[in-house]
């Protein structure tokens, strides 16, 4: 199979010449055993009101306070699940999504351990469902079902960005992503100890995209959102405006301080090409 790989100029130890090593890191294995590039063209956030949990977001036996509290971008746009009784079970937020039955999504969402230490990420698209327990701490998931994988993304101040991945079974209008808060993995139980209004869990940044990975997170208000993304996504190193006029096209260019990276370019031919430095 033909690969995408960079060519790596190399002296080799038996010729002394100079060789080329073609990496293959811009392919990943994802769940459905193709070959795929890291980042697509276009990456979607589904979901509506992404961190703003008061407005179209359910509650079940839980309340989203006014209080805002520091989010992983050091934004004061973080809030936290309470729950409405002391001892509740089934605290959650959730939203009604449309899915499209066979297809690949991923459910990610930042969370932080308050009085709770886990939670439960869980999708109903009209059949079984599919979920699993995460350590709001580690990020390490157990009690899974009917997923295809799970991840996380450990970041600075407590915080961790979790997801899972899975596929759906139904093409539906009303399919729910939910969270549940949990004083521990495989329950859904938030425990006797504390009192109505107690902080549970923090959360912030709920993404639901159509892919078997979860990318960098987008925001959204009132609508989900469609967000081109460039060949190498992660580090920022690649855009789309070619003759540097503030209109991006969709050729592949270098940005103007590549921090070492930008080492390639696009020819007339559309090929790319090493930069000639």
């Amino acid at each position: 199979m033909p690969g995408l790989g960079i060519g790596t100029a190399l002296t080799s130890s038996v010729s002394n010449v100079a060789v080329t090593l073609i990496d293959d890191e811009l392919f990943l294995n994802d769940v459905s055993g193709e070959m795929t590039t890291p980042f697509t063209g276009n990456r979607t956030n589904k979901l509506v009101q992404s961190q703003t949990f008061k407005t179209t977001w359910n509650t079940g036996n839980a309340a989203i306070p006014n209080d805002l509290f520091e989010a992983p971008d050091n934004s004061l746009t973080a809030q936290v699940i309470t729950a409405t009784s002391g001892g509740a079970s089934d605290v959650l937020i959730n939203q009604v999504v449309a899915t499209t039955a066979g297809e690949t999504y991923t459910f990610s969402a930042h969370v932080k351990k308050a009085a709770n230490g886990f939670c439960a990420f869980v999708f109903d698209g009209g059949g079984t469902n599919r979920f699993a327990f995460f350590n709001a701490e580690t990020g390490a998931a157990s009690n899974t079902s009917n997923i295809l994988t799970t991840s996380f993304d450990k970041m600075d101040d407590g915080w961790v960005r979790v997801s899972i991945t899975f596929q759906a079974n139904a093409t539906t209008s009303s399919s729910v992503v939910s969270i549940f808060t949990a004083a521990a993995a495989g329950s859904t139980a938030t425990g006797a100890s504390f009192q109505a209004g107690t902080e549970l869990l923090y959360i912030w940044g709920a993404q639901l995209e159509e892919d078997s990975r979860m990318s960098a997170y987008i925001v959204t208000t009132n609508a989900a959102v469609n967000a081109a993304v460039t060949l190498n996504d992660t580090h920022d190193v690649w855009d789309f405006d070619v003759d540097g006029d503030g209109v991006k096209t969709n050729d592949i260019t270098p940005e103007a301080d590549p921090d070492g990276e930008g080492v390639w370019d696009v020819d007339a031919n559309g090929d790319l090409i090493p930069l000639d430095v």
